[in-house]
């Protein structure tokens, strides 16, 4: 329209619905051009939006001029979550890891959009970005290691218009391995050993080998109270002497450094035992009857084991206190 025109209105329609703009509020410079800012566009649907701006010239002839233009006021949501090469120990999608160099999974990203990595402080954390089938990798190269424990990063997607979009992920760094105890592992006469012990908050699992001689016998799997303690019954051993030793992994997949063992015994033979003659021929004279006897004998329980005598009915107690020749 010329300058010998009134502009009457400004109409943009996304095809579906309109937003009209009454020409009083469009500025016209002397040159015929005109300008307007501030239009609302809430209402319309992201795409191509067609301008038409409507004029009638003072002898009452319209006109119209039609243009268009591109909208693009939001950016699709996005998924984020630890790589599953990233998520080490027991679970690929928990968040847990030890490694070193950590990648998050970045899917449905925009086309053509960027994407960053913000720490906690909004500080852009140095990263490798590598393209795949449904989205990117983003292999953190931060400045120094993680610290264990908890850390939250936002992973924010920036498209070609502007339009910005965050998703948080947070991941627990774990690099500090488990710490188990070994607590019981006397000799016993029960063939089936319930070896037991404690175990730091953070295990996952604890694994028992039972050895004996350098050979192994067996490997159990330990049994977790979730109170700190964890306990494992062996099979039918027999009698004899063994080791067990203990191997912990917490849900990072930190594995102790340390194999934690202790010996214990299987003995389920009874001993032997046999009585000295008393009195050298067994038979108690008159003058033995008035002195303090001596009762003695041989067995195969070991140095230090008790042994009850009952003597014409009263019980004496001793000790075992040298070992068979």
């Amino acid at each position: 329209p010329s300058i010998t025109s009134k502009l009457k209105n400004i109409v943009i329609s996304d095809g579906t619905y309109i937003v009209t703009v009454d020409g009083s509020r469009v500025s016209v410079a002397a040159d015929g051009s005109y300008s307007i800012s501030g239009i609302v566009l809430s209402s319309l649907k992201d795409g191509t939006l067609t301008v038409t701006a409507h004029a009638t010239s003072f002898d009452g002839t319209t006109g119209s001029s039609t243009d268009t233009i591109m909208k693009d006021a939001t950016l699709q949501a996005f998924h984020v979550q630890l790589d599953t090469h990233s998520d080490t120990g027991v679970s690929s999608t928990d968040g847990i890891t030890n490694a070193p160099h950590i990648s998050f999974a970045v899917s449905h990203a925009e086309a053509g959009a960027t994407v960053e990595v913000l720490d906690g402080q909004g500080k852009v954390v140095p990263s490798i970005l590598i393209p795949n089938g449904q989205g990117v990798f983003l292999t953190l190269n931060p400045t120094a290691p993680f610290t264990d424990g908890d850390h939250t990063f936002t992973v924010r997607q920036t498209d070609a218009a502007g339009n910005t979009r965050d998703e948080p992920v947070t991941i627990h760094y774990d690099t500090t391995a488990p710490t188990v105890t070994i607590v019981n592992t006397a000799t016993s006469n029960n063939p089936v050993h319930t070896v037991s012990g404690t175990a730091s908050s953070d295990t996952d699992s604890v694994a028992v080998q039972i050895t004996s001689g350098g050979k192994l016998i067996e490997t159990l799997q330990g049994h977790l109270d979730g109170h700190g303690g964890w306990s494992v019954d062996t099979s039918h051993l027999a009698d004899g002497y063994y080791t067990a030793t203990v191997l912990a992994n917490d849900k990072a997949g930190n594995t102790t450094q340390t194999h934690i063992s202790d010996k214990f015994g299987i003995d389920t033979t009874p001993p032997t035992i046999s009585m000295d003659a008393i009195a050298t021929d067994d038979i108690i004279n008159a003058q033995e009857h008035g002195s303090d006897l001596n009762v003695s004998g041989k067995t195969t329980a070991p140095v230090g084991e008790s042994v009850s005598v009952n003597f014409a009915g009263s019980i004496y107690h001793t000790t075992v206190t040298s070992s068979p020749q």
